[in-house]
This record gives C-alpha cells, structure tokens and sequence, in this order.
C-alpha cells in the first residue's frame, strides 16, 4: 500500500524578507491527477490545506519540463505570490528536480524586492505524508469492507443495533449550524461579542447559556421558530436518513432537539410509538427490555424547555453538576444502560471530546468486548488518519469511512446496508447471448403485427389514444398473458388440458388447475415441473410482434426524448420469450422471479442487468433496483428454466395461486409497489382467471382510481359478458373485447404517431 505523498514545511527566511506565513509544499507526481476532474482536483487541495496545521499549503506538479504551482488555503485557492514561488522552488531543489540557482517556469510576476538579500529558506520533512484520493479510496474499501459484513450480520440478528443520530445528520435539512444560530440570537453587539469570544473557545454550551440569562422566553421562541419547522416530504425521502427506518423497528437515540427523525419515520410509514423526553429512567428501561419502536431524545425537544439540554446548566443538570447543583435524573447512567445493550450505529456524530466519548470511553474501559459502529469522515493525512483510529479502537467504535468532505456517501453507506441485509447474494450469472435476428428464412410461427394490408382511415380511437399517451408517459404497466405468443406456445386452458391428459381421469369441472394440483399430490412436485417443462418442449417459441413492440419502446420513447422510458411488464408466462426479445434488441433490463417452492413460503430472486443474481429476503427495503432506467420484467409465475444455481419453480397450481395471493402486497419489492401505485395496467392476452392475477388488480384499486384495462377476447353469451364486465367495474379495470393482434399493431401506430 502506498505510503503517501510528503509534506514538506519550508522554514527562514526568503530573498523576499522575512514572512510570518508557514508554508507546506506538496509535489504532485503527474499520475496522481490521472482521470480526476478540475473540481475533484481542488476539493482534494483545500481539504489537505484545512487538515494541515498550516497557514498556505503550496501544490507543484512537474510534467516535463514544466510546472503548475497552486497556492491553497483554508479558505480556498488564491494566486500565488512570489514569495510562494521561492518556497516551492526551495523543495524542488532538494528533491533534486530544479538545478541549483535554477528558477521554475511558474510565470509568477517579478517582485522588486526580488533580488534583495540571499534566500536561507530550508525544506524539512514534517514526517506528514498524504494520501492521494485513490490511495485512501484504496485504504478505506479494505478497511469498511470487513467492518460491513461484520455490521450486516449484527443489522440481520434479532436485536440489531441502536442509531444513535447526531446533529450532522439535520444539516441537508439547512437549519442553522450551532455557531450561526448561537450568533444571530444575540440580541445587542455588546452580547454577540461575549457569544462570539466564548465560541471561539470551543465553549458552545457557555454561549447558549449566556444567552438564556439574558432572556429566557426570547431564547426559547428563537429556538423553536429554528428548529420546530415541518419538512418537505420530498426532501425527507430523498435525504440519507430515509434509509434509517429500513435498519431498525427498535429504539433509536438522538441527541437533536429538531423534529427530523419523526418526519422520517413518518414518511416511511414507520412512526414511532412513543417518544421518551431527557431522562426519564422508567419508561426507556421498559422500552429496551421490550426492543421498542421508540426515540429516545435525550437532550430533549425544541418545544419543551424543561426536558432540553442545550446550555452549560442544563448539561451540568442533565450529565452530572457541581456538589449542591440542581441535577435532573442522571442522564449518564442512563446512557451507560443504553450504549451497553447493544451495538450503536453512530451517524451525524463527529466523536470529538464530548460527554458522549467520555461515557464511551468508561464502558469501554469496563467491558473490552463492547463494540459500536459509526460512519464518520477520513482524512487526507495519513497519520491523522492512522491516530483517528487508535482513538476509536480506544472507545470500542469501528467506523465505516468515507472520504473528506463526501458527505453524499453517507447515504450510499446506508443504502449498501439496506441492501445487504435485504437480499441474499447468489452469484453471478452472465447475460444471456441475444438469439439470431428473425430471417424469413428461418421457420417460425412469427406472426408480425402492423403488416396487415392497410384498411380505409378512420377517427382515431379514443381509447387508444388515452393508453398511447399513457404509454409515452411512463404510465402503464404491460401484464402479458399467454395469448400474446400467438400459437407459439399453447394458450392456458390449452395448456391445462395437456397436463390433465397426463392423468387417468377425465377433465376437472371445478378448475382448470385441478389437474396440476392432482398431479403434485400423487406423483410429487418434481414430477409436476418435468411434465410442464415437456410441455413447453413441444414448442419451438419465438418472438411475436407484441413482444417485438414492447421490447423497442425503450429506444421509442428516446427517440421522442422522453426522460423515462423504463417499461414495467409483468408476466405469468413460463418462457423467457421476452427476455429473449429484451435481448435481442439490447435493452437493459432486471428480471424479478418469484420462486415457489425453494422455501415454503417463496420469495422474488433478482438478476440485475450485469447478471448478478440475489434472493430479496426483505423485499419492503427494495426501493429501487439500480440502474434505474432499465426495464423490469417480473414473472409472476416463475420460470421452466433455472437461473444459475437457482433452481426453478413455478406456479402451476391452486394453491401455488393461494400462496401468492396471500402475500401480495407483501412479497412485492417496494419498488413495484410504487410503479403499481402510478401506472395503470394494461393486460394483454391474459384470462384473469388466477386468484393472485385478482388479489394483484385489487391490490392496484386501493393504490389509485385511475383505471386498468384488459384486452381479450371474451367468450360467452352476452349476459355472461355483461357480468364479467360488472364484476372487475369496481376494481377500475375495463374489458376491451378486441383481437390481440389488431389492438397491437393500432397501439403502435397511436405510440410512434
């Protein structure tokens, strides 16, 4: 492992004349800029310059014969001076790549004071070496990869972990950081002044107290106008903390006196029961010996001046006062319980010296075995970095790193977390090799749609304009059913007929999966799998126009410069005709499985479009599936054909439906549930004849009004059709009695019009 770029300090006195300004000189090696935006270039610059105990670190990069020289300070990039120029160059001799006497081509101004007196500058090694961003990238993958299994597997156990929820975690929010917020209450000079020296000494809780004697009341409404405000739900949803309630359904503790973490919960549909106050001991003991939904605000609330903890007096009430103060019950063997129950998980927290570290650090001191998470910010500099973690190790804390100033990975943390305790991984399996393009010389059963000899026009119809806006919307989600293979494969009443020919018995009066369910009880389930799979091998399936339409809606809608072409189709079609059709025209796309069968209760496996493959053991944490603009086909029903290691499994008869059934919504990834909650299904070529295909339509009723169609041909006399009809009216779903492959080609030309 790499061990740093050096820190050199230039020290004396310069031709210039003397400065008062200590330098850093940092030389760049040309392949450390390699593949590195401006910007990412120069977060990289200022963060060292605010890491290093210096008042200018001075960047040179040498490529060739030439050299770039950036001036960074604390407060940014400025131009470089001369007198900087001198420095740099100071180093560069000492490292033997400038001549002595020599001058680097800077293209600095000349200063008149140039060639006064002799430089006695010196360069010296501070022993400092830093890091480049992909030698800590490199550093930090191998440190957070062993601490994340290890976090996974606590975040997966019974008890889990608590959050402890720091204030860094309300700043996306934009309330006010404590220093401003201290600052603007102050309401003379004479008293901003005084807040303004004690914080400048570190001495938060002596400011605010300063303030609270002044005037309690005006204090008091300050805070609550700060931090009692109602959030924006999509701000809410869209922050890092939106991934906290996806990690636990026990107690959580927060030293913020804002109302964040119950909106959060809130609009994940997690609300707390309860919402414990300072330091009440009964009700949080009782709490964590139940493993509670409950937040613990241990420094109180904005709205309640008598549990807050937030002024130099209420923190010596709260963590323990002077011999004849005031105390409240202790806050500090309240924590000690909490912090000794089970693993923290620290976010927003910086771990600097604070009662928190000290109550740590006792534990720590009392039980070695203790051990707490937290996700916390590296450093650039590698001793700072390497001390960081001595401290740490030192309180019982492992940390989950992210880069400086990458605060935009801490939600990415979370939602790894999410996703790892969420799914099973189960392998990679490569992409499946797209099937020869259709030739008319290849026999097929190919039946195109659109190529009809063309009929006089006519007004267009309504309905199908309404579903082709849908469509170039992002609005619908294609259900396919047997029927759309075109006599490829066999319909499935064809297909129960087959199967219930395998019997000594003639044909079921009740139900057509009578036959199927007859077959598992007496010959077994794998019996059952090999008789539908020789089934389907009495067919050679291959892609239909219908499929061909919806597989190209994808580069359609680009082509019309639609932001969302995603297509959602649902499938409880055995064949992997779609995804075959998905490949041949190289469109991206996740494949979710349900597999009946491995487990009694069955559960969705996921491919993603790279081939991995994972089993979503929490499907509700499935937010989104990533990339976020490939398509997602869902089957239903499960497939014929293995994915992998995994085996298949499909639903074939009534209680298979009964099983699923029951478990819609719940065995929906939450990422379906949302597209079902704003998109109308359109079902193609489908009898919606299956209790789990009713249980998914009604399910999509409670979510939205808006209305469904199914197109098929519907079979009976008139009063039977006209009680279909009535019967899926309540659901918003309308029956378009019409031939398939007709509707499909006039959706087509209504799409690409």
């Amino acid at each position: 492992m790499s061990e740093g770029l050096v820190l050199w300090r230039v020290e004396g006195r310069s031709r210039l004349g003397a400065s008062n300004r200590s330098r850093g000189v940092l030389v760049i090696e040309p392949t450390s800029w390699a593949h590195r935006t401006e910007q990412a270039q120069q977060a990289w610059m200022k963060s060292i310059a605010e890491e290093a105990e210096l008042d200018t670190v001075l960047f040179v990069a040498k490529n060739g014969d030439s050299f770039q020289l950036w001036a960074v300070e604390k407060a940014g990039i400025r131009p470089a001076t001369p007198e900087d120029g001198e420095a740099a160059e100071c180093v560069l001799r000492k490292l033997a790549l400038l001549a002595p006497g020599a001058r680097a081509p800077f293209g600095l101004p000349e200063s008149p004071r140039t060639a006064r007196g002799r430089s006695a500058l010196q360069a010296v090694d501070t022993k400092e070496r830093i890091l480049t961003p992909p030698e800590l990238e490199e550093r930090l993958q191998k440190s957070n990869a062993g601490t994340m299994s290890d976090l996974v597997r606590q975040l997966a156990s019974p008890l889990g972990v608590i959050p402890f929820v720091g204030a860094g975690m309300s700043v996306p929010f934009k309330f006010a950081a404590w220093r401003d917020f201290l600052l603007d209450a102050a309401p003379s000079t004479a008293l901003r002044k005084r807040v303004e020296k004690l914080l400048d000494g570190g001495d938060y809780e002596g400011a605010a107290e300063a303030l609270k004697r002044t005037n309690e009341d005006a204090f008091q409404r300050r805070i609550d106008s700060e931090f009692c405000r109602t959030l924006d739900r999509n701000q809410l949803e869209a922050s890092a903390l939106s991934s906290l309630p996806l990690l636990t359904m026990g107690p959580v503790i927060t030293t913020n006196f804002d109302h964040v973490l119950e909106q959060v919960f809130t609009a994940a549909g997690r609300d707390f029961e309860k919402i414990i106050l300072g330091s009440s001991p009964d009700p949080v003991v009782a709490a964590i010996q139940r493993n509670d939904h409950v937040l613990f605000k241990i420094h109180g609330d904005c709205s309640d001046s008598k549990t807050r903890t937030f002024t130099l007096g209420e923190y010596e009430t709260s963590y323990g006062a002077p011999p004849g103060k005031k105390r409240r019950a202790s806050l500090r063997s309240l924590l000690e319980l909490l912090f000794s129950n089970r693993p923290l998980l620290i976010l927003g927290a910086s771990l600097e010296t604070d009662r928190t570290m000290e109550i740590l650090e006792t534990l720590y001191r009392r039980h070695a075995a203790l051990r707490h998470y937290a996700v916390l910010g590296a450093y650039y500099r590698r001793r700072k970095l390497e001390k960081r973690q001595e401290q740490l190790a030192s309180l019982g804390i492992t940390p989950l790193w992210y880069a400086p100033k990458a605060f935009g990975r801490i939600g990415e943390i979370l939602r790894e977390m999410v996703e790892r305790v969420s799914t099973e991984e189960l392998g990679i399996l490569p992409t499946r090799a797209a099937p020869p393009a259709l030739s008319p010389t290849v026999p097929s059963k190919v039946r195109s749609v659109g190529v009809k000899p063309a009929k006089p026009k006519k007004a267009p119809d309504p309905h199908i304009q309404d579903v082709a806006t849908a469509i170039r919307d992002g609005s619908v989600i294609f259900f396919l059913g047997s029927a759309v293979n075109l006599d490829n494969l066999p319909t499935g009443s064809q297909f129960y007929e087959k199967l219930t020919q395998r019997l000594p018995v003639p044909a079921f009066p009740r139900h057509r999966s009578d036959g199927a369910q007859l077959l598992e009880d007496t010959q077994g389930r794998e019996a059952l799998t090999r008789a539908v799979r020789s089934i389907l091998g009495e067919y050679n399936p291959r892609p239909t126009a219908i499929h061909q339409f919806i597989a190209g809606l994808p580069e359609t809608l680009r082509a019309r410069n639609v932001k969302n072409t995603r297509q959602v189709i649902f499938t409880t079609n055995y064949d992997t005709v779609l995804e075959s059709t998905f490949d041949e025209c190289g469109e991206p796309y996740h494949l979710l499985m349900y597999q009946s069968g491995e487990r009694p209760e069955g559960r969705f496996i996921h491919r993603d479009p790279k081939g991995h493959l994972r089993a979503l053991v929490k499907p509700e944490n499935i937010r989104e599936l990533e990339p976020t603009g490939a398509s997602i086909i869902v089957k239903l029903d499960g497939s014929v054909e293995p994915l992998g290691s995994v085996p298949a499994g499909i639903n074939v008869t009534m209680k298979d439906f009964v099983v699923l059934a029951e478990r819609i919504p719940e065995i929906l990834p939450t990422v379906l549930r949302r597209e079902i909650a704003r998109r109308s299904f359109l079902f193609l070529g489908h009898g919606l004849n299956e209790l789990h295909v009713e249980k998914l339509v009604r399910y999509a009723c409670e979510l939205r009004k808006s209305g469904s169609w199914a197109v098929l041909k519907l079979r009976g006399d008139r009063a039977a059709v006209k009680a279909l009809r009535e019967y899926w009216r309540p659901c918003h779903l309308e029956l378009r009695n019409a031939e398939l492959e007709s509707y499909v080609a006039a959706l087509k030309r209504a799409v690409h019009a």
